[in-house]
């Protein structure tokens, strides 16, 4: 039987559409107070509604190790999902408290539980994030920065917690996912991108970055947990795409022009400042901070040659990635 965490958000979500359409027996981790909106969305999107009674919900939370143990109970297979996504130096704590020490709960009751294969998902912000312009592969070496976001902290830390398992005889498979687009009903993490474009994005970077399909991460996932590939790490992305491009894309498909006017690092330099004084004033999250404009900038371009000769494994493109996650996005 397999234990998802994280289940409620975009990637948890799609991930138990795909197993459950394998005929898989799945138990899922949520809070007392999450919604299943999102996953209802999905299955209702992939026509899959009745599917939704195969699922075995329990209440729990990563950070909360008596439920963890009581919902590893008769479970083989493990895929940690759970995580905060936030830029907001506010949000680190949070972070790293759930990404980090949630992953070390994770980890140490798999072990106690004798679970035989874990599949932890990571962030390709884990991996060296001082490198512009060059192919990143999954043998790059993380490199402490005071560039480097709280986020892509933590999810650092969330694998070191999974090589741990894995030194203490744990079976690992470590995703690390670029940017994820999906059936989704969220306005955060990536869906974010989705929910400017909706508006009609008119502002654009030269930043680059890869982007993927929770569809094929999903099936990715499950191919990598099924198969006797172990104690590896597999950066999970589609194609490498300016974010001009993706604005271009997704503004069209939301039946707007694509976005025209240029900002440069000096422009948005000024408005993450901004945004940051207006948020100490009001209290409310900043509209941009200082991580995601200097990430805006960088262009980064990520390899999938490790995962698809793995898998012998065919991408959907960003276009069309792009195109569905827009017509099924209900924000």
């Amino acid at each position: 039987m397999n234990l998802v965490t994280g289940a409620t958000g975009l990637l948890g979500s799609h991930l138990l559409l795909e197993l459950t359409v394998r005929g898989e027996k799945v138990r899922a981790l949520k809070r007392k107070n999450s919604s299943l909106k999102q996953v209802e969305h999905v299955f209702t999107i992939y026509n899959s509604t009745p599917l939704l009674n195969n699922i075995e919900w329990v209440e729990g939370d990563v950070n909360d190790v008596h439920s963890i143990v009581e919902g590893l109970k008769n479970i083989s297979h493990v895929y940690h999902c759970a995580n905060v996504v936030s830029f907001d130096p506010k949000d680190e704590a949070q972070m790293l408290k759930i990404n980090v020490e949630g992953t070390a709960n994770i980890v140490n009751a798999c072990l106690d539980a004798k679970v035989e294969k874990l599949c932890h998902v990571s962030s390709i912000t884990a991996l060296n994030n001082s490198i512009s312009g060059q192919i990143i592969t999954e043998d790059v070496f993380w490199k402490s920065s005071p560039n480097n976001s709280g986020y892509s902290i933590s999810k650092y830390g969330s694998e070191r917690e999974a090589w741990r398992g894995i030194e203490e005889g744990l079976d690992v498979i470590v995703v690390n996912p670029s940017v994820i687009l999906g059936a989704s009903v969220l306005k955060t993490g990536s869906s974010s991108l989705l929910n400017r474009a909706k508006t009609g994005r008119r502002f654009y970077t030269n930043g680059q970055t890869g982007f993927v399909s929770a569809t094929d991460v999903a099936k990715v996932m499950v191919s990598l947990m099924k198969s006797d590939i172990k104690n590896e790490r597999f950066i999970v992305s589609s194609e490498n795409m300016t974010f001009k491009d993706f604005y271009s894309i997704a503004n069209q498909q939301f039946g707007h022009n694509p976005p025209n006017i240029y900002c440069g690092q000096l422009i948005t330099g000024i408005i993450w400042r901004l945004a940051k004084i207006i948020s100490t004033l009001t209290g409310t999250p900043p509209l941009l901070t200082k991580y995601v404009a200097r990430a805006a900038h960088s262009k980064r371009n990520f390899s999938n040659n490790k995962v698809k000769g793995a898998l012998n494994f065919s991408f959907l493109s960003v276009k069309e990635s792009i195109g569905k996650a827009c017509r099924e996005y209900s924000a």
